[in-house]
C-alpha cells in the first residue's frame, strides 16, 4: 500500500509511533483513541513486537471519491497508562522505592493490561508522602530519580519494571543481509 510505519523507543524516554493505514472503500474499520497499538517486525521465523502503546491521535485523509481513505495513527508507549492513574494520599515510613512503586501499583492500577515485572528495591526513604491527585507516572519518575533507576513498560511482556538502567538498548536484535539505505515515498494524486 506504500504506507510507512515508524517508532522510537529509547531508554528513559517515552516511545512514539506513527502508522499509516490504507482503508479501502466499504471497510468499516475505525481506530479509536486510547486503544492498544502494536507494531511488529516480520522475520522469516515469525515476528517480534517492536512497539506497544496506546493510540493518541488519528488523522483521516480521503484518498478518492470511492471512499478509500488513509488513516495516520500516532501512538505513545505504554508508560502513558500511568499518566491517567492518580494516587490518593498515602504515607510510607522507612520503605524502599521499589516497595512504594509496587504498593502504589497494587492500590491504584487495576484492570490494566500492564502487570508488575522486575521491581528492584532501590533506596530506602525515611518518609515519603504520595500526594492526592499525583500521577503515578510522576511518582515513579521521582522514585526512579532518587534510586538512580529507570522505570518502563517492557513492550514484549507488557510488564512494569523499576530497576537499574541496563545496557540492553532494545529487547530485539536487527539482523539482515539486505540493508535498505533509502526508501520510496508514494504520493497519491
Amino acid at each position: 500500500s506504500g504506507a510507512q510505519h515508524s517508532f522510537t523507543q529509547q531508554a528513559r524516554q517515552r516511545g512514539q509511533a506513527k502508522a499509516e493505514l490504507l482503508i479501502p472503500a466499504g471497510d468499516a474499520y475505525t481506530p479509536v483513541r486510547s486503544t492498544q497499538m502494536f507494531l511488529y517486525d516480520q522475520t522469516a521465523a515469525g515476528f517480534t513486537r517492536v512497539f506497544a502503546g496506546l493510540i493518541q491521535d488519528i488523522e483521516d485523509l480521503w484518498i478518492d471519491n470511492s471512499g478509500t481513505r488513509k488513516v495516520i495513527i500516532t501512538g505513545v508507549s505504554m508508560e502513558s497508562i500511568f499518566d491517567t492513574v492518580y494516587a490518593s494520599a498515602v504515607q510510607y515510613v522507612n520503605r524502599t522505592c521499589g516497595y512504594i512503586v509496587s504498593d502504589l501499583f497494587n492500590r491504584f492500577e487495576s484492570g490494566s493490561q500492564v502487570t508488575q515485572g522486575n521491581i528492584e528495591a532501590g533506596q530506602v526513604i525515611p518518609l515519603f508522602n504520595a500526594q492526592k491527585g499525583a500521577k503515578l507516572s510522576e511518582i515513579y519518575t521521582q522514585l526512579a530519580t532518587t534510586s538512580l533507576f529507570t522505570w518502563f513498560v517492557d513492550l514484549a511482556m507488557l510488564k512494569l519494571n523499576f530497576q537499574l538502567p541496563t545496557s540492553s538498548a532494545s529487547p530485539f536484535t536487527l539482523v539482515s543481509d539486505a540493508v535498505l539505505w533509502e526508501s520510496v515515498q508514494w504520493k497519491v494524486n
